[in-house]
């Protein structure tokens, strides 16, 4: 009876926070090219709650990593992990990119702006190179499998 109350509580918790959050982590990239090209039109910096979205996502995936029977989804679906560690890590990635923009927006010139948005540019080709070169060393294993191979 335990187990079935805990394989019920695991799926509802999957369908209920786990999907909502991998499809937004997911359209992250799109929130992220319609920012910067509503940022590079108008010449104006419009509120973007990128922290709040990190939290938000990384509060979800902690808590489905930490317990034990949340996490009963990353072993079903074995490419689940490497996904969610991926596209969190190129959320981080994609928000501090929109952060460094907005910071070059904060006043009205020209040049600023052009010159943040080639520091973006840079910034996030130095941060996808760095997060592959992250993955090439130390790949995404399943989630009960991160612990134990790397302690070996």
């Amino acid at each position: 009876m335990k187990r079935v109350l805990v394989n019920i509580l695991s799926t509802l918790y999957f369908i209920a926070v786990l999907l909502p959050v991998m499809l937004l982590i997911f359209l992250m990239p799109v929130f992220f090219l319609i920012e910067v090209g509503s940022m590079r039109t108008s010449g104006f910096i419009e509120p973007f709650p990128a922290l709040a979205i990190i939290g938000f996502i990384s509060l979800f995936i902690a808590i489905s990593l930490l317990i034990p029977f949340f996490r009963k989804a990353y072993d079903v679906l074995p490419w689940l992990f490497p996904f969610v560690k991926i596209l969190l890590t190129n959320t981080l990635i994609l928000c501090t990119g929109l952060a460094i923009l907005s910071y070059g927006y904060e006043e009205y010139n020209q040049a600023r702006h052009a010159e943040y948005f080639w520091y973006m540019i840079a910034f996030l080709f130095a941060g996808r190179l760095l997060m592959c070169m992250y993955f090439k060393w130390r790949p995404a294993f399943k989630a009960s499998q991160e612990v134990t191979e790397h302690e070996a």
